[in-house]
C-alpha cells in the first residue's frame, strides 16, 4: 500500500500512480520481488490493469506507464472488498508502517 502526496482528484488515476511507484521500487530491486500479487480496493483500477474496459486518454497514459513497469515482473492485480482491505489502509495511515511512502 502506498502513503503519500498524489496530486490528483480522480481516485482512479490516483491508484494507478501509487501502483506505478510501488512497481518501480520492485523493478529497482528493493524489495527482491520477482513475484507479487496486488490487491486493491478499486475495482476500476483493477479492470483497467487486467484489461478492461476501454479508459480514457488521461487514464491511459497513466495505465502505460504500469503496464511498462509490468513488462519486468509477474504480478497479478486483485480486487479486494474495502472492509476486507480495512486493516492494510489503517496500518498505511498510521506512522507504524515503515514502508510508506
Amino acid at each position: 500500500m502506498y502513503k503519500g502526496d498524489i496530486d490528483v482528484e480522480d481516485n482512479v488515476i490516483a491508484g494507478l500512480e501509487a501502483l506505478k511507484l510501488g512497481l518501480a521500487r520492485c523493478v529497482e530491486g528493493r524489495t527482491n520481488a520477482e513475484k507479487l500479487i496486488v490487491e486493491s480496493d478499486n475495482v476500476i483500477l483493477v479492470q483497467y490493469v487486467n484489461g478492461r474496459p476501454e479508459p480514457n486518454e488521461t487514464t491511459m497514459h497513466k495505465l502505460t506507464e504500469v503496464f511498462d513497469l509490468l513488462k519486468c515482473i509477474t504480478c497479478a492485480v486483485y480486487h479486494i472488498y474495502e472492509e476486507a482491505n480495512e486493516a492494510a489502509r489503517d496500518l498505511v495511515l498510521s506512522a507504524e508502517c515503515p514502508n510508506s511512502a
